[in-house]
């Protein structure tokens, strides 16, 4: 590995180790003074994260270009809690749909209840 390789921060979206690429440059790049090749950085689970810096004019460029990007930060708050806070929320849109029912046929319903404690009583 390079000592420039060596140097490249892990991902700040996702912590994955991060590689160098280089890319031909299109016409206009070239016009504007990004020679035959443009370089970059991109995270290496591809697909999965997609972070990525690109159209540096060199490799040094590009690695400096993505170590001075925000650092991974710590969660906010657990996984535990997120996947309570997400059940909850699932939760709770069922629960108002329930209720928006409720609302619609509370008619009916009463009419239904009032029957049933009629036979009971009787």
């Amino acid at each position: 590995m390079s000592e420039l390789a060596e140097t490249l921060l892990p991902c700040p979206f996702c912590g994955e180790q991060a590689e160098i690429f280089k890319k031909k440059s299109s016409e206009g790049q070239k016009m504007v003074g990004y020679g035959l090749y443009r370089y970059g950085v991109r995270c290496t689970a591809n697909l999965q994260c997609g972070g990525s810096n690109e159209n540096a004019t060199s490799k040094r460029n590009a690695i400096e270009g993505w170590n001075t990007r925000a650092p991974v930060a710590a969660p906010v708050v657990s996984r535990e809690d997120a996947i309570n806070a997400h059940t909850e929320m699932i939760f709770m849109d069922h629960t108002s749909e329930v209720i928006g029912w409720f609302n619609k046929h509370r008619k009916t319903i009463r009419i239904l209840l009032e029957a049933a404690a009629k036979e009971t009583t009787t």
